[in-house]
């Protein structure tokens, strides 16, 4: 028996010191600007070529553009064109890119908008791109992905003050949001409209009314390890948006929900997740979300002048094995969907109480170590 718990302890550390600090970046305290999170430099550069707006339609005229304008590379996975080291500003869409499958990366550009007016990069029915290092600031939507876009990356951009969304998606698949800074969106940060399979991963995003936000059957998405603080609500799922996993993100310092659940939202995975210092509730779920499940998550200091971290009006959801600062005894529980009932989760009192430890019990019973 003494074994069997010494064994379970090395293992519970080892689980916590991995585990919490690759998953959970955030551990606490008062961050009050993404820039403490992450080291994110601009990088504005005085080599900047000026140049009018991009616009390439098809893949001949991408040839024929790469050709005259002297962009290394020819067009195959092997060697995709470069277009970099640009200064572009103006009212239009400032690289506008449709109906192409063309190998190519954008990279190391300055994308200045002026005037909110259209977007910074806009793609429609494009496949095989990289959109990398960027600085894209003062447009409509940062970054737009429309229909029929796929095996796109968006990886380390900056992009900030947008009259809309930072990054957006509309009936695009299969396409990765990696490692980017979304700072100061009028409205979100990351939005996906009837988009699938998708990565969002390693993101900061800072100063929007809402972070991230899945909606109109998005289906099959993985949202992971993003840290999302000072928007007014940190992600929603909407409008029969299921099957999205949701794994190692921060929420935080918001002013009113951390995770959303609604209007026919369903079967969606919400695991080790921290969720902190929210006005209202840390997760809100309504009457028309169900089959939802949450575990493995850290709610903390959430609704501090009412009675529950959580609001779950829904139909079979499920909370288990999830750390609530508030309950002295280290009890993985669930409060009611009023407050008012309280019931125990799984199986109850952690068997490690330091808090390091006792916010990743819940790895323990994900993996099976008992």
């Amino acid at each position: 028996m003494n074994k069997t718990i010494m064994k379970t302890l090395i293992i519970c550390m080892i689980l916590s010191i991995l585990t919490f600090n690759e998953v959970n970046e955030y551990s606490g305290g008062n961050i009050q600007n993404v820039n403490q999170l992450r080291n994110f430099d601009k990088h504005l550069s005085s080599s900047y070529t000026p140049r009018s707006p991009i616009l390439i339609i098809s893949n001949s005229q991408f040839d024929s553009i790469a050709t005259s304008n002297g962009w290394d590379g020819d067009g195959s996975q092997a060697f995709p064109y470069i277009i970099e080291g640009y200064s572009i500003t103006g009212i239009y869409q400032l690289i506008e890119i449709r109906n192409t499958d063309k190998y190519f990366i954008i990279r190391d550009n300055l994308l200045d908008g002026e005037n909110f007016q259209l977007d910074g990069i806009y793609f429609f029915n494009v496949a095989n791109g990289i959109v990398q290092n960027n600085i894209i600031q003062k447009n409509r939507h940062g970054i737009y992905l429309d229909t029929g876009c796929t095996n796109i990356l968006l990886q380390r951009n900056n992009i900030s003050n947008s009259a809309e969304s930072g990054i957006r998606f509309n009936n695009t698949n299969a396409n990765q949001i990696i490692d980017n800074q979304v700072l100061n969106s009028t409205y979100n940060g990351i939005w996906l409209n009837s988009s699938n399979n998708n990565l969002i991963h390693d993101n900061a995003l800072s100063n929007q009314e809402l972070g991230i936000w899945l909606r109109d059957d998005s289906n099959s998405n993985n949202i992971t390890r993003n840290t999302i603080i000072q928007a007014e609500n940190s992600i929603l799922l909407s409008n029969y948006s299921s099957e999205n996993r949701l794994i190692g993100n921060t929420l935080a310092n918001n002013s009113q929900c951390g995770l959303k659940v609604s209007d026919f939202a369903n079967n969606n995975e919400i695991l080790n997740n921290t969720m902190e210092n929210f006005f209202s509730f840390g997760a809100i779920l309504n009457q028309t979300s169900y089959n939802n499940y949450f575990s493995g998550n850290n709610f903390i200091n959430n609704n501090a002048a009412g009675s529950s971290q959580a609001y779950d009006n829904g139909t079979d959801n499920t909370f288990e094995y999830n750390y609530w600062d508030d309950w002295a005894d280290g009890a993985e529980r669930k409060r009611g969907a009023l407050g008012e009932a309280e019931s125990e989760e799984g199986s109850g009192v952690p068997k490690v109480t330091s808090l390091v430890l006792k916010k990743n019990f819940s790895l323990m019973l994900l993996y099976g170590i008992t």
